[in-house]
């Protein structure tokens, strides 16, 4: 079962990793900011590989691309040539990845033809309109781009929560009701877990109903650490939560 977006923002949370990496309009980045950027790219490095693996690219290639982009991308301050712009870091990804899987294949064919071409800085104008140089249907790549997206989404959210109530002494209640949310394949009767937990089935009911409107909050933000702006947050969880339902 998947819950629905709240309604309210939490003050906990008010400043996004993305969101504070868009703050900086010029100038390189700063210790924090380039800490921030690698953390976004380790959480979401899977919907890279899918999109790879959507284009017929093998496990291994899908792999070692990504791996490779990641150690350029840093060794390089690949992204800090970028003018971010992309509100979503989701489509910000996806862009630069695109542009630099180009400039890979031009420097292969030239490095062929016994040439090398010189490294060309990123720009927002570069990143429209690129010419994808891989076999296989972009539609169908960015959509399961999108899928994959959503559910590290729900991973990176989960395991934070799951962090939560472990530092609270209630991982064995995290775990026994696990199965509501995301993901989840099974779904034990509260009455099991209540004699499991030495605890009463109405307050099993009551656990579960924290537990589902903290995976709520939880997702949201993770959703918003993503964003540019706190304003865009409902808009882009539903889109998630629509394709985490199958939904188009």
């Amino acid at each position: 079962m998947l819950p629905e977006p709240t309604t309210t923002h939490s003050a906990l949370f008010p400043t996004t990793d993305w969101g504070a990496l868009q703050q900086q309009e010029t100038g390189p980045w700063t210790e924090a900011q380039e800490e921030a950027m690698a953390h976004l790219f380790r959480a979401y490095a899977g919907p890279l590989r899918v999109f790879l693996l959507q284009r017929g690219r093998s496990v291994q290639d899908a792999e070692d691309l990504v791996q490779d982009f990641f150690g350029h991308a840093v060794s390089r301050g690949i992204l800090r040539q970028v003018e971010r712009r992309e509100s979503r870091f989701r489509s910000f990804l996806l862009a630069v990845f695109t542009r630099w899987l180009t400039d890979q294949h031009r420097h292969r064919t030239a490095a062929k033809r016994g040439g090398e071409l010189p490294h060309q800085p990123i720009s927002t104008d570069t990143m429209s309109g690129l010419e994808i140089v891989e076999e296989g249907s972009d539609e169908a790549a960015c959509q399961a781009y999108d899928r994959e997206w959503a559910w590290a989404v729900v991973r990176c959210a989960m395991r934070n929560l799951r962090d939560t109530y472990e530092k609270r002494g209630r991982l064995a209640l995290y775990e026994a009701l696990e199965g509501i949310l995301p993901g989840g394949s099974v779904v034990r009767p509260y009455a099991e877990i209540a004699a499991d937990l030495g605890m009463e089935e109405p307050a099993v009911r009551k656990a579960a109903h924290q537990l589902r409107a903290s995976c709520a909050e939880f997702l949201r933000t993770e959703v918003a650490r993503t964003l540019a702006e706190p304003g865009m947050v409902d808009e882009e969880l539903r889109y998630l939560l629509r394709l985490l339902r199958g939904d188009r």
